[in-house]
């Protein structure tokens, strides 16, 4: 009887295709770094350090406060994004996702702050954080191919959640370079620009995730990684 079942498995299997096994989550993170670190260095290249911290000038509250959004949100949305798609890291999808929730809680709680608070008008602070906010977008660029990828591959229970984490988390990272190199002092543009930049890249991969659908393109079957 086992030789007949496994026999069994074997003939019901023959015809499906062949299934490659998923590359580790920390190997798509560096390979989406390595891939993004031309570009860094090009912008960093082009626009110098803050010349506040050239100078070194202590950085502001509201400064600091970004810089750990930032972070936040690149750690937590990668860590979240890419183990949630592989079968058995559902605890680790657990802890990035406590993470990017606690990223997107002191990004929203910042926001608030600035906008009641600054001497900047929103619709002032919006138009002068366009550019960085861009900037941080073309950034993450081979990062967000990379890590989109990889999520659209695997066996996301929840697709559109994963890869707005993963954009998120790579866009993170592009955001900590444009904010070391942008000199603008406004808190709230710190906000904006910077701080918030990540989560307009997760919006816009939910907006690339309904095109998909529409579409009738979703991830295909893998294994989890050995």
């Amino acid at each position: 009887m086992p030789g007949s079942t496994e026999d069994l498995i074997r003939e019901l299997s023959g015809d499906l295709p062949p299934v490659r096994p998923m590359a580790r989550a920390r190997t798509i993170a560096g390979l989406a770094l390595a891939a993004s670190l031309p570009v860094y260095v090009w912008w960093f290249g082009g626009q110098g350090l803050r010349h506040q911290l050239v100078e070194g000038q202590a950085p502001s509250l509201v400064y600091i406060l970004a810089a750990l959004v930032m972070v936040l949100l690149a750690a937590g949305g990668l860590v979240f994004g890419l183990t949630s798609v592989i079968p058995g890291r559902e605890n680790d999808a657990r802890v990035g996702r406590r993470i990017f929730g606690l990223g997107v809680g002191v990004a929203t709680a910042l926001f608030f702050f600035q906008w009641f608070a600054g001497s900047t008008a929103l619709v002032e602070g919006v138009r002068s954080s366009l550019h960085c906010a861009a900037g941080a977008l073309w950034l993450a660029l081979p990062a967000g191919i990379i890590v989109g990828g990889y999520v659209l591959r695997g066996l996301a229970r929840s697709l559109p959640a994963a890869l707005a984490a993963a954009f998120t988390g790579g866009m993170g990272l592009a955001a900590v370079m444009v904010h070391l190199t942008c000199p603008h002092p406004d808190p709230l543009h710190m906000v904006l620009g910077h701080a918030l930049a990540p989560l307009y890249g997760g919006v816009a991969s939910i907006a690339l995730t309904s095109v998909f659908a529409a579409l009738g393109i979703g991830p295909g079957s893998t294994t989890s990684p050995g």
